[in-house]
This record gives C-alpha cells, sequence and structure tokens, in this order.
C-alpha cells in the first residue's frame, strides 16, 4: 500500500503545498490552476483600493484625523460609479471563488492517485486568521508592528478548505488520514542527520546540513513526515537515512522544473533568473 505525506505549512504555507510520495516530490501555491490566477488577484487588490478611496472621499465626515473610521452609527454616500464598480468587484470575486474550488478540487484527485494514506500537520486556520494580540515595536525603526496575520492569504489560498475536501476524499475511498501535532513533531526544525532540532527563523526558507546540501524547507518538512514513526510523534531516522538519496534527486528535479518554467512559489525563497533581452 502506497503512502505519502502532504505538509500544509503550519505558518507561512498558508499559500503553499509541498508533496513528498514514493514516486514524486512537488513544491506549488494552492488554489491555482493558471499564471492568470495573480491577475485576478491584482484586480481585486486594485477594485478594493479604488473602493477605498471613493467612500473616504464621499464620506470625510465619517473618518478621524489619523484615517480611523469614526465610532457610532453614520450614513454613507455611494456614487453612481462606486456602485459600479462594487459590481465588478464582486464579479470579480466570484470569479476567483470558483477558480479556487476548482483548482482545490484538481489537486484533491491528483494527490488520491498518488497513495492510500495521507498525511497533513494540524493547522488552526481560524486562529491564523486573527490578528495578533499583543502590540509590540520595531527594535530597529520603533514603530509599533502591524497585528495583521495571515488573513489576506488564507482568503486567497483557503488551504481550510483543501483540507476538508482532502480529508472527505480519501475517507470515502477507503484511505486513510493521518494528522501530526506540529509542536510535537516540529517537523520544520528536526534535522535528521543530527538527530536533533535545528530552530530556524520563519524567513529562512532553506534548510543546511550538516554536510553542506541546501534543502528547501517545505519540501524537507514533507520529507520527514513521509519517513514518520508510526506512532506520528518523530520522524523514524533509519528510514530518512535510506530514503535521503532518492528524495534528494527529486528535490532537485523539482527545483530545476520551477526555475526552468519561471513558477513564482509564494514564499518558498526560491530566486528566479531574470530573462535579460
Amino acid at each position: 500500500m502506497a503512502r505519502f505525506r502532504v505538509p500544509l505549512r503550519r505558518y507561512i504555507g498558508t499559500q503553499s503545498i509541498a508533496i513528498v510520495s514514493l514516486h514524486e516530490v512537488k513544491l506549488k501555491n494552492l488554489a491555482e490552476r493558471s499564471h492568470k490566477v495573480f491577475n485576478i488577484e491584482r484586480k481585486v487588490g486594485l477594485e478594493n483600493r479604488y473602493l477605498s478611496r471613493s467612500r473616504r472621499a464621499s464620506n470625510p465626515k465619517n473618518y478621524n484625523k489619523d484615517g480611523t473610521i469614526k465610532k457610532g452609527k453614520k450614513k454613507w454616500v455611494k456614487s453612481k460609479r462606486y456602485d459600479k464598480r462594487q459590481k465588478k468587484l464582486k464579479e470579480l470575486q466570484r470569479r476567483t471563488a470558483l477558480s479556487r474550488k476548482y483548482a482545490h478540487n484538481e489537486e484533491v484527485n491528483t494527490l488520491r492517485s498518488l497513495g492510500d494514506e495521507l498525511f497533513i500537520e494540524t493547522m488552526n486556520i481560524k486562529g491564523l486568521q486573527k490578528k495578533a494580540k499583543s502590540v509590540t515595536r520595531n527594535e530597529k525603526t520603533g514603530k509599533f508592528n502591524k497585528r495583521k496575520r495571515f488573513g489576506k492569504s488564507i482568503g486567497k489560498r483557503s488551504p481550510g478548505y483543501f483540507i476538508k475536501q482532502a480529508k472527505y476524499r480519501f475517507l470515502i475511498t477507503e484511505g486513510s488520514v493521518h494528522e501530526v501535532n506540529t509542536w510535537k513533531y516540529k517537523a520544520s526544525q528536526y534535522d535528521h542527520i543530527i538527530n536533533d532540532t535545528n530552530k530556524k527563523q520563519l524567513s529562512k526558507r532553506w534548510h543546511e546540513l550538516p554536510n553542506g546540501l541546501k534543502i528547501q524547507r517545505d519540501l524537507y518538512s514533507a520529507f520527514l513526515l513521509y519517513c514518520s514513526e508510526d506512532t506520528l510523534e518523530k520522524p523514524n531516522r533509519n528510514k530518512c537515512l535510506q530514503e535521503f538519496n532518492s528524495f534528494y534527486d527529486k528535490h532537485q528535479h523539482c527545483i530545476e522544473q520551477i526555475r526552468k518554467n519561471r513558477v513564482v512559489v509564494l514564499n518558498s525563497g526560491i530566486k528566479i533568473n531574470k530573462v535579460v533581452s
């Protein structure tokens, strides 16, 4: 019975998925059927920005001097052009929602074809959407850091819907789903060479082994889940050592294809060289 692991990264990976199976290693963006996704997302952002400017221009009395909205009951004035652009925004949002749904369903079908067991990391999607509770200052600038977290990226990529569909598809087709506790397993921090955890900052997207090899962090986490113990509490080091060479060859091929096809994988740390005309 084939086994494969699909970790959705606990933090930055709310926008991407790393897959390691017996015959394939893959890293891609969630909810992306073609390069046109970025263009539509940009249009949605531009429309939202236009509507925000229009609201402020038409309703200056509803805003404080610092730009925040005043508390209490207010009357909002909307122009005809505002209503027209708002309808355009709703149509764009409808199209992106359908595109996300179809993309997730296609990816789930692909996953089901790779094996019978699905291993994923636990994710608290609602918790990631919430703003940070504490207010902190930037050590360099002294300014207050934004409390925003991953609300926008989750809204654009819908990792929660993808997980739900993947679980449903495996369970109704006599497959199995296993969830690994992120805090106990620590796939993003473990190093199978030293057989211990090596804490890394979230901004560090490549894991460097003691022998000098560099591996994309999400793919390495997927590999460690692929080599997990039956208890799902830690990686099986002996299996990691046995399977690593095969995984590394597939890893290099995956990275090469991403760079060759100039695919932008969000928060992956994979740099795409600019085309010189």
